[in-house]
């Protein structure tokens, strides 16, 4: 049965609660949230449904339309569920944020794999540049309780191996990881997807500007003399370090086999962007994303005036 206006209302109301308490009361609630959050996360999924558009394209003004008897999100449903999602995720930014991400683990496993698409979509496309860094920091979080290090090489000091206990956050030993493939899966997603081609491929925002965005054509810009975007690309500089140090040599020889050449980079920007990853500082790192995102827009916006100048 299909979900109505008021149910996701409903439904809204009862995250905004659940966040509410968690806020308050943290460690208190960590027995009830694993009873508490598999139901409400498997709900919310239904509510939003398997064709939802995670970009927040059609939570936009522009994107919305009066109800008609054909209409697959009318105004006020993509108000609604685009309101829900948002409220969502900040649920889960309170669970990780306190230290409770082991409640996720108690979810279906298709519910929390349609978490983490959800995630991984949010961090990548969405038009608000602060509903991504939400995304960015949840996935983050995970990463970090859910990965360790990678292990000493064999032979290696006690310091290395202590080192490496350390660095996996007394989470799984080193090498290891709570759910098998999701260092993999990072490496794709978070690191791939969300920090590398959600940034340098403009048009992957959505189709529709959002605060921190500009429109150009059929494309959504990332505003980088916007704060918030700003803010956004020190958090993926900080994603691509912290995946470097739970995947090791793996996710730069990802990157420059399969990632780097796709979206266009020089060989020298792809030389600079993982030295940076690997032994730069954060702050040099998003200083270098930022100007890499404005190179990228600038290069599809002349291609754009080449296009319709061909046309003409």
């Amino acid at each position: 049965m299909k979900a109505t206006h008021k149910d996701d209302q409903d439904l809204s109301d009862l995250v905004v609660l659940v966040n509410q308490l968690l806020s308050r009361f943290r460690e208190a609630l960590a027995g009830l949230l694993e009873v508490l959050l598999p139901p409400l996360v498997v709900r919310v999924h239904a509510a939003l449904g398997a064709d939802w558009d995670w970009s927040g394209k059609m939570a936009t003004p522009s994107a919305m339309r009066p109800a008609t008897d054909g209409a697959a999100v009318t105004v006020e449903d993509a108000r609604e569920r685009g309101e829900l999602q948002r409220v969502y995720y900040l649920l889960l930014s309170a669970v990780t944020s306190t230290g409770m991400s082991t409640a996720l683990l108690k979810v279906p496993q298709a519910a929390l794999e349609a978490a983490v698409v959800g995630l991984t979509r949010g961090a990548a496309t969405h038009v608000d540049p602060n509903v991504r860094r939400t995304c960015l920091q949840v996935f983050s979080r995970l990463v970090g309780d859910w990965c360790s290090s990678p292990a000493p090489p064999t032979g290696a000091s006690a310091s290395a191996a202590a080192g490496a206990a350390t660095a996996s956050g007394g989470g799984p030993p080193a090498g290891g990881e709570v759910v098998p493939g999701f260092r993999r899966y990072a490496m794709e997603r978070l690191g791939e997807e969300a920090c590398i081609v959600g940034l340098l491929r403009p048009a992957a925002g959505g189709g529709g500007p959002g605060p921190g965005t500009t429109a150009g054509s059929s494309a959504v810009f990332l505003d980088i003399r916007d704060a918030a975007v700003l803010n956004l690309l020190g958090d993926a500089a900080a994603a691509l370090k912290l995946i470097y140090a739970k995947c090791g040599e793996e996710f730069p020889g990802h990157l420059v086999g399969a990632v780097l050449p796709a979206v266009g980079l020089a060989s020298a920007a792809q030389q600079q962007l993982i030295y940076l990853i690997r032994e730069g500082e954060a702050k040099e790192l998003r200083d270098y994303l930022r100007a890499l995102v404005g190179q990228a827009q600038q290069a599809q916006q002349q291609q754009h005036q080449g296009a319709v100048a061909g046309g003409r």
